[in-house]
């Protein structure tokens, strides 16, 4: 799985049971950010009670509200900025 991810420029991520980080190295999901990477954050942030708003696909302030609340409880390394990388994608997505 790892050589998979590689090859397609993802995150690997070294527990197969969280979710592959679906952007490439380096990129991140913020503010202004569209399309369905954002919903999917959307209906998993939701879905643990971080109320996102709309799934709508459009990471406006509500969204980033709703990232700043689950890394405001994801602990003292997590960034507090709302935006959102590999190493929170598996807890915001989480069912």
């Amino acid at each position: 799985m790892k050589q998979v991810q590689q090859q397609a420029s993802l995150v690997p991520n070294p527990d197969p049971l969280f979710p592959t980080w679906p952007r490439q190295t380096g990129e991140f999901l913020r503010r202004g950010d569209q399309g369905a990477d954002v919903a999917r954050l959307q209906a998993g942030l939701n879905r643990q009670g971080f109320a996102a708003g709309a799934v709508d696909g459009d990471f406006g302030s509500i969204t980033r509200a709703a990232v700043i609340r689950l890394q405001s409880v994801a602990g003292p390394s997590s960034n507090r900025e709302g935006v959102l990388g590999p190493l929170t994608w598996g807890s915001a997505i989480a069912d």
